[in-house]
């Protein structure tokens, strides 16, 4: 594993947590849409307040959500540079490039599980839903690496998922 820092980009962390969000929460959603369809045709009032309701408050609602996520201390982690160290017992030491800011050991039991995507090592953490740690692959030398990092973490919960 290289020790060059590394971090990744608040949009690209959106980009790893809202299809998890999404796969939880498609059927309320899916439910709302068709009923707020339905009541459309019964009154066009109904359709101007829908519109209101989508095209306002909805950005300013989704607008919050993302900078109190995105400010949270475990996401911080995911986003800020820094050069990571694995210890024999698996836990993770996170070494800020920022002198201001403190190193961070996440110990083995606060990993959930292990997801791979097309460019990323996904840790989920047991400190809140949807909170994950994110490694880019680059950050690894090999395939092999990434799954000998991986299996590290596969005995606590649950198996490596590539998407």
């Amino acid at each position: 594993m290289s020790n060059a820092p590394f971090a990744i980009s608040p949009t690209c962390y959106l980009r790893k947590v809202l299809p998890l969000f999404i796969a939880d929460w498609w059927l309320p959603i899916a439910v709302l849409l068709l009923v707020c369809a339905a009541a459309v045709f019964v009154s066009v009032e109904f359709f101007i307040v829908m519109l209101m309701i989508v095209l306002m408050m909805l950005p300013m609602a989704l607008a919050l959500v993302y900078f109190w996520y995105v400010l949270t201390l475990e996401v911080g982690w995911s986003i800020a540079s820094k050069s990571i160290a694995i210890d024999s017992n698996g836990n993770i030491t996170l070494k800020f490039a920022d002198d201001r800011r403190a190193d961070v050991q996440i110990p083995r039991n606060e990993v959930q599980s292990t997801f791979i995507d097309g460019n990323s090592v996904m840790l989920s953490l047991n400190v809140r839903r949807y909170t994950l740690f994110v490694i880019p692959k680059s950050v690894f030398n090999s395939d092999d690496e990434i799954n000998n990092f991986c299996s590290i973490y596969i005995n606590n919960k649950e198996e490596i998922t590539k998407t």
